[in-house]
């Protein structure tokens, strides 16, 4: 029971009054971030996910009436293996199909408020009337490995991200 015992370790953390309940966020790569949207559907612990160089699976991540509302952050290559959705063993959705998914879930403006080429990466934002953000950072040419002198960059961007939300 993966959820459980994410659930567990939070409600631990809480109880020893190690963590911020407000502040608490998700990040993981590949098979890790399809945890990450797994974990903000299913549980209503986390203030942000960032999700990396990983699918959304058809049918099972998908936000619904019972996903509590949460600012994304999806960071991924444009040559990755799941930028383009499905693969032999899972149908997921694309890149631009996932960020469409939550941006509508969050009921966030259509038209990104920022829209930007970092080295090599092009950083869209879209936000909604509460301040919850849906953020798209494509890599330009990275597949899957994510090369060693753009992980800080990336590592950088979400964690400032992160800062900006909390719980309500």
């Amino acid at each position: 029971d993966d959820i459980g015992f994410v659930q567990y370790l939070v409600d631990h953390l809480d109880e020893i009054e190690r963590a911020d309940m407000k502040r608490v966020y998700a990040t993981g790569g590949s098979s890790g971030g399809l945890f990450c949207y797994r974990l903000a559907k299913e549980t209503d612990l986390f203030a942000a996910i960032g999700p990396t160089k990983c699918g959304m699976i058809k049918g099972s991540h998908e936000p619904d009436s019972s996903t509590a509302p949460l600012s994304l952050m999806q960071v991924i290559g444009n040559e990755d293996k799941s930028f383009n959705g499905s693969s032999k063993r899972l149908t997921m959705y694309s890149a631009e199909q996932r960020i469409e998914i939550w941006r509508s879930f969050l009921k966030c403006d259509p038209d990104p408020s920022i829209n930007k080429k970092i080295d090599g990466m092009t950083v869209k934002t879209y936000v909604n009337d509460m301040g919850d953000e849906v953020v798209y950072c494509m890599l330009h040419g990275v597949g899957h490995s994510i090369p060693k002198a753009v992980i800080p960059v990336m590592d950088g961007m979400i964690v400032e991200f992160f800062m900006k939300h909390k719980r309500p």
